[in-house]
């Protein structure tokens, strides 16, 4: 569709840092400018006279330029950090802007009466974000729901008269995502899925779809039915190996319990039996040199972000099994129950049940699969030594025992198959930080997936990553942007060049080509560097950390790094007009997947300008937002 928005530009702001009276002065100078040009001529100017009507704009916090999508963000962004103190924005500032996003529906989770989340609310995308749900979307998005009403209180604490607030406060969307979690994790065959590879651990390698699955389509099981044939063999179709999915579901149960969101008799015996043979899966496969997917869903690899993960579950795991005492109350009635119901005579003859069910395709009987099951918990603490061998040095920790120095190289996620070095997805691990992770240890991957992956307009998952690149993909949506095709550039040599159509038609058919394997040499030689998506979700979620670090060491120079990263977050939100990356009108203030930058080119003017991702928005991201903010406003009020 047309527009006539031509594209998402930005005009830089720079607060003027001093004493101001707001009514008599106004409170910006502006300079008009394209992202990434300090000089574009007026000719330029001319042709796009809406430019001055600007979507996105650059904010100067404390010298450093964060783009802002939307103006009544910015306005609440300089509003609170007019008062800062030691780099901190002021409370009670801040709670209005959250309410005016919670007003905006900007934080609005759309859970379903059912429970189920799609990824996306973008029906009729061929990516099928908005038909299934995402374990890994939807353990996230459990945090976020049970983080909603905390964050409405502490809205209220600071005088403010919430908007929408029956929204998320009385917990029902809590329930009913429980309830749906707990059902997809106890279907019959995720059941087969994880007791077969108990069995013969070996079974995961003959198949991408012998494992949990963690996509699963919600249409046929909202309406309480089985899947047609065509609907299973399309849901097993998808790269399920996914081990940091499954990890982060069961920290995202776990979350509920320790938060007394969720209750211990919430769980029955499949459920808790579930969670037991999930850690028993994670022992038997070997977790530490089992390939997987990743969270990007791609090509199998043995991956950190997936060890990690995994590691600190079964680390809580294993800890409230043994000790549940320095847990909180909820979490501890929990484990004291699960510890008695793994030497359970009817745990056993659930088991049993479930072998018996189908006795040819396990191969074995429920006694033999019991004694299995006991013995991999026997072997937990065995297993966690070996994945610790793999984790740390291919996170670049390393470890001297002879003068107890920690020394820090280069990150690896990928450490066979086709290596990976920095990838954004480590950042999940961080989430539930390993045990054996130092502050200094986290800190070192911080700053590397900061150095590396941050952008302009969000955090790259990894360098020339193939999915939603820059001009590869917008040029399959030429004809849709609002402005000439041939202004999306093209590399020449070491400068680039307006684009053809024999040029674009190069260009989308090597990219399209890649979409398994994803060689990108020859689609950077077509198009240059630097285009890779940029994702909204990261900087909440490394806000999440900061304030993490900021309990555990003091430090208030996490919080202000975590506010740092809220502002990225909020100024990702979008704005008045603006377009995806596929040319269609995007809603205001909602929270994307990613920002798209597309160099475009025109008259030897060259310039990056950014266009929203077709997946928003996106549920993860919403999700993020809110549990950074509930995080870090709570810190906030605690320090003074």
């Amino acid at each position: 569709m047309k527009t006539k928005i031509p594209f998402t530009i930005v005009i830089f702001y720079s607060l003027l840092l001093a004493a101001q009276s707001a009514l008599s002065q106004p409170l910006f100078s502006c300079e008009e400018s394209f992202v990434n040009s300090r000089h574009v001529s007026d000719e330029i100017r001319n042709l796009f006279p809406e430019l001055t009507a600007t979507q996105a704009y650059k904010f100067d916090l404390k010298g450093t330029t964060i783009l802002v999508q939307n103006r009544q963000v910015l306005d609440g962004l300089v509003e609170s950090t007019k008062t800062e103190e030691n780099g901190l924005p002021d409370v009670g500032v801040l709670a209005n802007l959250v309410n005016l996003l919670i007003g905006k529906d900007t934080f609005e989770l759309p859970v379903r009466p059912d429970g189920f989340l799609p990824a996306a609310n973008n029906e009729g995308h061929d990516g099928g974000y908005n038909d299934n749900e995402w374990w890994r979307d939807k353990a996230r998005a459990l945090v976020g729901a049970m983080s909603l009403p905390k964050l409405k209180d502490l809205l209220r604490q600071q005088g403010v008269d919430v908007a929408k607030p029956n929204y998320g406060e009385d917990r029902v969307e809590i329930q009913n995502m429980r309830r749906a979690m707990i059902r997809l994790l106890t279907e019959k065959e995720q059941f087969e899925r994880i007791l077969k590879n108990i069995v013969e651990p070996d079974w995961h390698r003959h198949g991408h779809a012998n494992v949990p699955f963690i996509r699963q389509n919600i249409k046929p099981r909202s309406e309480n039915r089985e899947l047609t044939p065509e609907e299973l063999h399309k849901e097993s179709e998808w790269a399920h190996k996914q081990n940091d999915a499954l990890a982060l579901f069961g920290h995202s149960l776990l979350d509920g319990l320790k938060s007394n969101d969720l209750q211990p008799d919430q769980f029955d015996l499949e459920a808790k039996a579930q969670l037991l043979f999930l850690t028993s899966y994670f022992q038997r496969v070997d977790y530490h040199t089992m390939e997987d997917a990743g969270a990007w869903e791609e090509l199998a690899g043995v991956r950190m972000s997936s060890i990690g993960l995994v590691t600190s579950f079964l680390e809580r795991m294993k800890k409230g099994l043994d000790d549940p005492t320095s847990m909180t109350e909820n979490e501890s009635q929990f484990f004291r129950e699960l510890a008695l119901d793994l030497k359970s005579d009817e745990l056993k003859a659930l088991l049993a049940e479930k072998i018996a069910a189908n006795p040819d395709f396990y191969g074995t009987s429920g006694d033999e699969a019991w004694s299995i099951f006991q013995s991999s918990f026997e072997h937990l603490a065995a297993t966690l030594e070996r994945a610790y061998d793999i984790l740390l040095p291919s996170l670049g920790i390393h470890r001297f025992t002879e003068d107890g120095k920690t020394t820090y190289g280069r990150i690896q996620e990928v450490i066979n198959s086709r290596r990976r070095n920095e990838d954004a997805a480590i950042l999940h691990l961080l989430l539930y930080p390993p045990a054996r992770l130092t502050v200094d240890d986290q800190l070192h991957i911080l700053n590397e997936i900061e150095r590396t992956l941050m952008r302009e307009a969000g955090i790259s998952r990894y360098a020339d990553d193939w999915f939603l690149l820059g001009n590869a993909y917008a040029v399959k949506f030429a004809n849709d942007m609002p402005f000439p095709p041939s202004m999306i550039a093209a590399q020449l040599g070491n400068t680039f060049r307006a684009s053809n159509q024999e040029i674009r038609d190069g260009i989308q058919t090597e990219f399209w080509n890649q979409e398994r394997e994803k060689v990108m040499d020859k689609i950077l030689e077509y198009i240059g560097t630097g285009l890779e998506a940029q994702w909204v979700f990261q900087d909440p979620m490394m806000a999440q950390i900061r304030v993490r670090l900021y309990h555990q060491t003091g430090d208030k120079a996490h919080l202000e790094k975590a506010w740092f990263h809220i502002v990225r977050g909020l100024g990702a939100v979008t704005g008045e007009g603006q377009i995806t990356v596929e040319g269609h009108e995007t809603a205001p203030f909602r929270a994307p997947e990613a920002w798209i930058p597309v160099r475009l080119i025109h008259d030897g003017q060259v310039f990056m300008t950014y266009f929203a991702s077709p997946n928003s928005p996106l549920n993860w991201t919403i999700a993020e937002n809110i549990t950074a903010l509930n995080l870090f406003m709570q810190a906030l009020i605690d320090q003074d």
